[in-house]
């Protein structure tokens, strides 16, 4: 009996890993038509909590020089991803345990 109850959590366990996103953000170079990446943009991933059935913040994160962005341990679901605080991705699904790169999103 016991065997089979630490095997069953260590099965959900398993099967309620998370996923990791990265993603760029680029801004609009001043001399040519190809983008740069931008730095101190402030990125929201939001979403619906369990305990709550409208969207909030479930992770930020402000890009660095390299206008990189990164989510770690994500469960998988839907979400919608925020620029200075405007939807510029309306739908995200993320996946369980895979490692999502998103195409990069240009400010204007």
């Amino acid at each position: 009996m016991f065997r089979t109850v630490i095997a069953t959590l260590l099965l959900i366990l398993m099967c309620a890993s998370a996923a990791n996103i990265r993603g760029r953000v680029d801004q609009p170079s001043d001399n040519s038509r190809k983008s740069v990446p931008s730095k101190g943009i402030i990125v929201d991933l939001v979403g619906k909590r369990h305990d709550l059935s409208k969207d909030s913040l479930i992770a930020r994160f402000i890009t660095s020089a390299d206008g990189m962005y990164y989510f770690r341990e994500v469960t998988g679901g839907a979400y919608k991803l925020a620029l200075n605080g405007h939807i510029v991705l309306a739908s995200l699904l993320v996946k369980d345990s895979t490692n999502q790169d998103l195409p990069p999103l240009v400010i204007k």
